[in-house]
């Protein structure tokens, strides 16, 4: 069976002495600053939900943290 790098293989006991393997997902890590790699606050990694709501709809909205975006749009203003 080809294995996918979202899932991980399992060895789960079964109560017959036997041994079955189950595959589970993997979970998304928390997104993370571009600038500084600090977590950001605000953005989702769910799956279940729209892009638009997953980050938010502000410039550089769930690519950099607050203090990282302000100083791109000030180092932007000032060019």
């Amino acid at each position: 069976m080809r294995m996918s790098a979202h899932k991980r293989k399992i060895h789960v006991r079964t109560p017959s002495s036997g041994v079955v393997v189950h595959f589970e997902r993997r979970a998304f890590p928390a997104p993370t600053c571009t600038g500084c790699g600090a977590v950001l606050h605000g953005a989702s990694a769910d799956r279940g939900i729209s892009k638009t709501e997953k980050r938010p709809s502000r410039p550089f909205g769930g690519v950099y943290c607050s203090p990282c975006s302000r100083a791109r749009i000030r180092a932007s203003s000032r060019v």
